[in-house]
């Protein structure tokens, strides 16, 4: 049984490896990798309770990837990969540094088509580069089956203004 949960987890984790590469190599992040409805059905083989990354609500206006320079992105894809390795029990021991973003100034378009209560944050990846996104802690019916997802709006090369 553990034998074919490893085995899994490696065929995952081969697949995303192969999206991150055509991510890096195209400089966009295509629309066919956001997961839609079926996220708990589609990862449940997943062990742990670290974050999933999430596309879903993806800002493809405002992200910067395509201007990301090749010692960046792999700083970026370094970043993501830490996030992947966390929980929410967890991050608060690490080196992710997450600072509030406001709808306000240059950051208000990245709030459009989200929720009121939505709570973005950046997270440094290089230099000014900036990862938005906003953290979902979800907590079923135990404390054995968390789920932890960190939505990714968008990806900056550097900090925005906020006046």
């Amino acid at each position: 049984m553990v034998k074919n949960s490893k085995k899994r987890k490696r065929k995952a984790e081969r697949k995303l490896n192969a999206k991150l590469a055509h991510v890096e190599q195209v400089g966009q992040i295509p629309s066919s990798v956001a997961v839609k409805d079926t996220l708990p059905d589609t990862l449940s083989y997943l062990d742990g309770n670290n974050y999933q990354l999430i596309f879903e609500r993806y800002n493809s206006k405002d992200c910067e990837i395509y201007a990301v320079d090749a010692k960046s992105s792999k700083l970026l894809i370094a970043k993501f990969n830490e996030i992947t390795r966390v929980n929410s029990r967890t991050i608060a021991e690490t080196s992710l540094k997450r600072g509030k973003v406001y709808n306000n100034g240059n950051y208000a378009s990245l709030f459009k088509g989200l929720e009121d209560d939505i709570e973005l944050v950046e997270v440094k990846y290089a230099g000014e580069g900036r990862i938005i996104c906003y953290f979902i802690d979800e907590y079923p019916h135990s404390t054995d089956n968390i789920s932890n997802y960190c939505c990714v709006v968008a990806i900056l090369r550097k900090h925005r203004e906020t006046k």
